[in-house]
């Protein structure tokens, strides 16, 4: 066998194993004293990725090389579509609802700066940082953050470095935390599902699927609504969060810095610098031709259909039809991405398409969402995160090492203030505004 299709046929296979082996062990409930921590598959499913990680551990290097990280890396960019076009059924039927929040889903987007109220007094005051800070704390630091502050100041920059690090660590991370932060939040008794919903729209699919699952897992019978919300306020972040970063959040974590660091004013570097390993990751979809995606679609959806049915203990024939709508969602939206001169991502596409697809005026909207039932979420999710452990670099797994204690405490500072200030703002505008 040609070794290329050796490395990509030992890829998928590691990741099937994975999905199996995840899927099998299910969701597990550990109760403790204020409530119940729910362990998804997809968190398993990511750790195992990145224990099995040639660029990590020797365990399969002699028969995976480091390079296929970017094979894994492509293929969790498909698999993400798939898993976009499941979250686009749950938005249609609920479209009313979602419309009735829409004042609530715009404020809490404020919430977003919890990063700064909680991220900055930990970076500057306690921990010390300099103007890594600053790069640091103004945001939860996914792929448009990092471009934010590579055209402002450059990533060889001490900014740079520090939205570099928390992006390297909310990824390690990140599925660990916002599968823990909802049921704490719920096990106060203060928030409602719908605010704890909206607040898991971050802005990162993985995080956001996550924490939407870890919410479904304790509350099952408002799955629908559950997704619907989160959904919404994910896409909308998505829209909304990089104007806020640079109008907003990163002018406030300069003027803060500066304020407390009066004579450091060295951050005047506009280099622009590519991060090539992952800005735009989810849009890498875009530049490949169909037949180039072919095999990592058929490999992701495959791996989801096997692990929903796992999940179910149901033959994977009864989710053929619906697995395969969900893919030709898929491929519409990179189709209309590469092909409309409108600039928007293939998961834009892919989402709004289903979104029209299920809306009740659509004639097929029934007969959509009868096929992609059987599908589960958390299976297609516990199917990017494989591939998402898998796909992780050298220089991430470098960076995640140099940058220290210091960043991860703030990191997960970050996505702890993040989540909890969304959820404030949220629970406050539904109580007396809504």
């Amino acid at each position: 066998m040609h070794p290329a299709w050796k490395n990509k046929a030992t890829l998928h296979l590691v990741a099937l194993l994975i999905t199996a082996v995840c899927a099998a062990i299910g969701i597990v409930a550990i109760p403790v004293g204020f409530g119940t921590i729910i362990l998804l598959p997809m968190l398993f499913s990511f750790v195992l990725g990145v224990a099995f990680n040639p660029n990590l551990t020797g365990v399969l290097a002699r028969f995976l090389p480091p390079e296929s990280a970017q094979l894994a890396s492509r293929t969790a960019s498909i698999a993400v579509l798939v898993l976009v076009a499941k979250f686009g059924t749950t938005i249609g039927p609920e479209i009313d609802k979602i419309a009735s929040a829409t004042p609530v889903l715009l404020l809490q987007e404020f919430g977003n700066l919890g990063t700064i109220a909680l991220g900055f007094p930990v970076a500057v005051f306690l921990l010390h940082m300099k103007r890594e800070a600053i790069g640091a704390t103004y945001s939860i630091g996914r792929e448009a953050n990092l471009a934010i502050i590579a055209d402002r100041y450059g990533l060889d920059s001490p900014e740079g470095a520090g939205v570099i690090g928390v992006y390297v660590v909310g990824t390690l991370l990140g599925a660990i935390v916002f599968a823990v932060m909802p049921p704490l939040l719920n096990a106060t008794g203060i928030f409602s599902l719908e605010s704890l919903a909206m607040s898991c729209g971050v802005g990162s699919i993985s995080m956001f699927t996550v924490c939407t699952g870890s919410l479904v897992a304790i509350f099952p019978d408002n799955e629908r609504l559950i997704v619907a919300l989160g959904t919404a306020s994910n896409l909308l972040t998505g829209a909304t969060g990089f104007f806020l970063g640079v109008f907003v959040a990163l002018p406030l974590a300069e003027r803060l810095y500066r304020r407390y660091h009066s004579a450091d004013h060295s951050g005047t570097a506009r280099s622009k610098i590519v991060f090539g390993d992952r800005v735009g990751g989810m849009s890498e979809a875009r530049s490949q031709s169909l037949a180039q995606l072919l095999l990592p679609l058929v490999a992701s959806a495959g791996l989801g259909l096997l692990s929903s049915s796992i999940a179910s203990s149901s033959s994977p024939v009864d989710g053929l039809v619906g697995i395969a709508i969900l893919c030709g969602v898929a491929i519409m939206g990179i189709s209309l991405a590469s092909f409309v001169p409108l600039k928007l991502p293939a998961i834009a596409w892919t989402a709004f398409l289903m979104v029209l697809a299920t809306l009740p005026i659509s004639p097929i909207s029934e007969t959509i969402l009868s096929f992609t039932a059987s599908i589960d979420l958390i299976a297609l999710g516990t199917v990017v995160l494989a591939y998402g452990g898998l796909s992780l670099t050298q220089r991430e797994f470098a960076i995640a090492r140099n940058s220290g204690w210091k960043i991860a405490i703030v990191a997960i500072c970050l996505m702890v203030g993040t989540y909890l200030g969304s959820a404030i703002i949220a629970e406050i505008a539904l109580r007396y505004i809504v």
